[in-house]
């Protein structure tokens, strides 16, 4: 497994999922020799079943919230015959426990075979191309397949992100209930922007009803990789800026895109690293994007400063979890160091969407400043800051 040195000075852009968060069966192991991937819908414990287009699916009601994670970059994951899921196993916890418990349909969306890359780029690219610098190529438990033709591959010439949208239109157009959010964790932001600005064109160009639209958008310790690429014309200037695009501008055009058509449109940034942030040099901060949507740091210090690896999945656990409690408390902190409440909340899952909308169009972000040293989020409180 590759071990991210450092998400500040690292020159090669590498990021390690650690062990804990996927699990590691027999089914999951034939499952991923099959190649298998896409859409499953979940229910207690981390039993699941796969979403066929067709079929019934005993963990999906079509009158029921959905909420679907996109995972990102999954080094040695596949390899090992291993997949993420929603149990943290540092703090024996299943997070989308109050979500089910809330009668939400809950899935992931699964593209270990694909994310399954030691280099971010190589990852990335697949999102939106089969002719990235590994091609579309995928993993199997041992290895990657060694056909150059990797005949497992479903045919045709779409990469994750259609094949995703694929499987995700298809179960939201017999859904009949309009709450759609979408969490991304790392490169599986990118990924989640892309398939809800598919929808909202498919929407646009009237194929698909509105009902069917994204209404929030959660991207947790978001990962954008710097400068142009040559695989999906980003060497080019389509703005006319004077500068090369980036994957990070391409998310940011499709999200204001979104955010210009649906003034209710909810978008939200969690930090648990310096990734993307401006301190850090490894990502893209993506500042132009910031400004305009909810920002949160969380501060993960009951792992040491040098776990940045776990520190970085964390964003993906504490905001799954957060929906089991009230939203966070807000405070403000004067010169003495003294905490007052403002009487409000502060971002979490379970915070409202209207309350997120409201707090994109303020000029403030919010930082944590109790509860960092647990595991739980029931007791953190957040600091409101000027931007």
């Amino acid at each position: 497994m590759v071990i991210l040195v450092t998400l500040l000075s690292c020159s090669e852009e590498y990021e390690t999922i650690p062990e804990q968060n996927v699990s590691n069966t027999n089914q999951v192991k034939t499952a991923l020799n099959q190649l298998d991937y896409g859409l499953y819908w979940y229910g207690t414990n981390e039993d699941k079943q796969k979403y066929e287009i067709g079929k019934e699916n005993k963990f999906y009601n079509p009158s029921k919230p959905i909420i679907i994670f996109f995972h990102g970059q999954s080094p040695d994951i596949a390899k090992n015959g291993k997949r993420w899921d929603y149990y943290f196993e540092d703090a024996d916890a299943h997070v989308d426990k109050s979500w089910l418990d809330k009668g939400w349909n809950v899935g992931i969306l699964h593209w270990e075979v694909w994310a399954d890359e030691n280099t971010t780029t190589d990852a990335e690219a697949k999102i939106y191309t089969r002719n990235g610098p590994k091609g579309f190529r995928y993993m199997l438990p041992g290895g990657y397949d060694s056909d150059e033709n990797y005949p497992l591959n479903p045919t045709g010439n779409e990469a994750v992100g259609e094949i995703a949208y694929k499987y995700i239109s298809d179960a939201l157009k017999i859904h009949n209930n309009t709450e759609v959010r979408f969490v991304g964790h790392s490169l599986g932001s990118q990924l989640s922007t892309r398939v809800a600005y598919l929808i909202y064109n498919n929407i646009i160009n009237n194929k698909l009803n509105e009902s069917c639209r994204v209404k929030r958008l959660a991207l947790l310790d978001p990962a954008w990789t710097k400068n142009g690429k040559n695989w999906w014309n980003d060497d080019k200037d389509l703005n006319n800026d004077g500068n090369n695009d980036w994957v990070g501008e391409r998310s940011k055009w499709a999200i204001f895109d979104m955010m210009n058509k649906w003034d209710d449109f909810a978008v939200e940034i969690y930090n648990s690293t310096a990734l993307d942030t401006p301190l850090g040099i490894a990502m893209d901060a993506n500042l132009s994007l910031r400004e305009k949507v909810c920002c949160t740091s969380i501060r993960p210090w009951y792992y040491d400063a040098i776990n940045l690896a776990k520190k970085h999945n964390a964003a993906f656990y504490h905001y799954m979890w957060t929906m089991s409690y009230a939203p966070p408390i807000e405070c403000t902190i004067n010169w003495l160091y003294q905490r007052k409440k403002t009487g409000d909340v502060a971002p979490s899952a379970n915070t409202s969407n209207e309350k997120i909308s409201s707090m994109m169009k303020s000029s403030y972000y919010w930082d944590q400043v109790e509860g960092r040293n647990t595991f739980t989020p029931n007791d953190d409180w957040f600091e409101r800051k000027d931007r």
